[in-house]
């Protein structure tokens, strides 16, 4: 993965490591705000195939100018949007490697933490901007 990339998918994980609610440490010694590191990233990629890498990629392509700078609220509701306009399967995949990124018990490869996410995602943003 590149810089930008990165950068993206850390500041995905840290909103998702306090929205909605703090992430669960699973005995980890570390606060789950503090969970979206650089490491903590490059494990969760070393455990992707390449054709995951590739989804990964073209979901970032279509929110990490959303989701890079913006508060916690603003990233919730430009993933919320984004998964309207462009479909929520395209964000799946950066959003499942920001979950793994948190915590190595979830596979970066499956889906279902990030559809889950993504359903709070679209219920806040629909409650807060209509």
């Amino acid at each position: 993965m590149n810089a930008a990339e990165e950068k993206a998918v850390l500041s995905l994980a840290a909103v998702v490591a306090t929205v909605p609610v703090p992430f669960p440490v699973f005995g980890d010694a570390t606060a789950s705000a503090a969970m979206a590191t650089k490491g903590r990233l490059d494990a969760a990629v070393g455990r992707l195939s390449a054709l995951r890498l590739d989804s990964v990629r073209a979901g970032l392509r279509e929110i990490a100018p959303r989701v890079i700078g913006g508060g916690h609220h603003e990233t919730v509701v430009n993933v919320a949007v984004a998964a309207r306009s462009r479909g929520a399967d395209v964000l799946k995949a950066p959003l499942a490697l920001a979950i793994a990124t948190l915590s190595a018990k979830f596979d970066p490869s499956a889906d279902s933490a990030a559809e889950l996410w993504l359903s709070f995602a679209e219920r806040y943003a629909r409650r807060t901007v209509g």
